[in-house]
């Protein structure tokens, strides 16, 4: 009888869910898609999921492009699905969406206290993030007004209103705004789908109870590891941590009280599964456990297991779980695309011994001449972090033509200390394996050069993968 009535009402876009889910990538498809050896190549190796978005794209045909179009089939399909929920379906699909919006919100907060155009920001939004308020946020010219239009003019406005101050709107606290925000959402969310009259005891929440527990007990783990030598206090953490999971109660106050990797392991271990998490990961065992140490990070480990819930979820029916489920393996579809070989092939074209090692330039004909392709258009603006400095070997920064505002695709890794680049370049990582003495980093600086800095070997990047996105090299089914 429930799934008698469920399908009277959600049976329809359930069934399109399902659909939508046979056309992700396959392991087969990335084996293909790794044989590629041109963009055109690529292109027709993803006709049969995107042939609809990509038949009409007009030369030269690049990764900015493949981008854009796998975005908006994903919101094209997820908006087809909106339009024809109602009721508990209706808003458990707007659910969704908060999270976008959280994101979108906290770029233009970002934007307003660097005193940029706001108006230019809403072109880098997420489309599923978009409402209809978004853009009464560019009106703002200030914090204060920004804070009032939000709690006025969005659907964020309850999460804003019981946690957040318009003075904690500032540079150094915005991670802390975004994930008080998804603390609030996460628990609405849960909330939401096991108590509504509609959901209470049904398969959507179970399973969701499940997937959003998990999530919680992440972004708990993840803010402690991410907390430590900074000036977050134990009381301040703890309050960023949502109040469901597996972790709550006692997992998280143990966790609001570690000093150390050691401590959180510790912590966890009250879930065993977590608990082989950190054994994977390396993490909290003794000085050579880190997170870079081991093969697989603990964020891989745990972007596998968020996976592994989302396909599971398929495997039950009558449940609005699905629509979770597609929406986030569709999202992983999409990162494995972006990372389809834009930097493969890429030469190191400068390494300037205790300063820089250069690359990004797709070009084989005179590197270090073209800004790419990058995703944000022409050139995009800095990202400038006063938390993130230039102050050891190894970190990873955006190169630019020495004005502000210039950045393309080429980066560079330091091979020492230059604090002067702050507040030039936009730090966006760190070497976390092959910088210390004697690894690949001070293979590259001992490299002969020519006199512009050229290496006269020409080394080049084999391949990149993002590893928090096992679907590029594992495909979904």
């Amino acid at each position: 009888m429930e799934g008698l009535f469920f399908n009277v009402h959600s049976g329809y876009v359930e069934g399109i869910v399902r659909g939508y889910r046979n056309s992700l990538l396959t392991s087969s498809n990335y084996s293909n898609l790794t044989q590629c050896e041109t963009l055109d190549d690529l292109k027709l190796q993803l006709t049969p999921s995107y042939g609809e978005q990509l038949a009409n794209v007009a030369p030269p045909f690049t990764t900015s492009t493949i981008a854009t179009k796998a975005t908006d089939k994903l919101v094209q399909d997820f908006r087809y699905l909106r339009a024809q929920a109602t009721g508990a379906l209706a808003k458990f699909m707007d659910f969704l969406t908060y999270s976008y919006m959280i994101d979108n919100v906290a770029l233009l907060i970002t934007g307003t206290l660097h005193e940029r155009d706001t108006k230019d920001l809403l072109e880098r939004c997420h489309p599923l993030g978009v409402f209809e308020g978004l853009p009464a946020l560019c009106v703002a010219s200030n914090i204060e007004e920004l804070y009032s239009i939000v709690l006025v003019e969005t659907p964020l406005a309850p999460f804003f209103k019981n946690n957040l101050r318009s003075a904690d709107l500032d540079e150094l606290n915005i991670e802390i705004v975004r994930n008080t925000l998804y603390k609030s959402y996460l628990e609405a969310f849960h909330d939401f789908c096991t108590t509504d009259p509609t959901l209470k005891g049904t398969p959507t929440a179970e399973l969701m109870s499940e997937i959003l527990g998990f999530e919680a007990d992440r972004r708990a783990i993840n803010i402690t590891l991410n907390s430590f030598g900074t000036d977050l206090s134990k009381a301040d953490r703890k309050k960023l941590y949502p109040e469901i999971g597996k972790l709550h109660p006692e997992g998280s106050l143990m966790l609001s009280r570690a000093d150390d990797p050691e401590a959180v392991r510790l912590a966890v271990e009250i879930v065993g599964e977590y608990r082989s998490f950190f054994d994977q990961g390396g993490v909290g065992q003794g000085p050579s456990g880190n997170l870079g140490g081991a093969q697989k990070s603990l964020e891989d480990i745990f972007y596998q297991k968020e996976m592994e819930l989302a396909k599971d979820t398929f495997t039950h029916h009558f449940t609005f779980a699905v629509v979770y489920a597609w929406l986030k393996l569709q999202e992983q579809n999409f990162l494995a695309l972006c990372a389809s070989g834009y930097y493969d092939g890429c030469i190191f074209h400068r390494s300037i011994s205790t300063f820089i090692l250069q690359t990004g330039d797709p070009s084989t004909v005179n590197p270090g001449k073209s800004i790419g392709n990058p995703i944000y258009g022409a050139q995009f603006e800095d990202e400038i972090r006063p938390s993130l400095r230039h102050n050891s070997r190894g970190v990873v920064s955006m190169a630019n033509s020495g004005k502000p505002n210039t950045n393309g695709t080429q980066f560079f890794i330091t091979y020492a200390k230059h604090t002067h680049l702050d507040g030039k370049n936009t730090i966006f990582g760190k070497v976390i394996e092959g910088a210390e003495e004697g690894g690949t980093l001070e293979k590259f600086e001992a490299l002969e050069v020519d006199k512009k800095h050229r290496p006269l070997e020409q080394v080049c990047i084999q391949s990149v993968t993002i590893h928090a996105n096992p679907l590029a090299t594992r495909g979904i089914y």
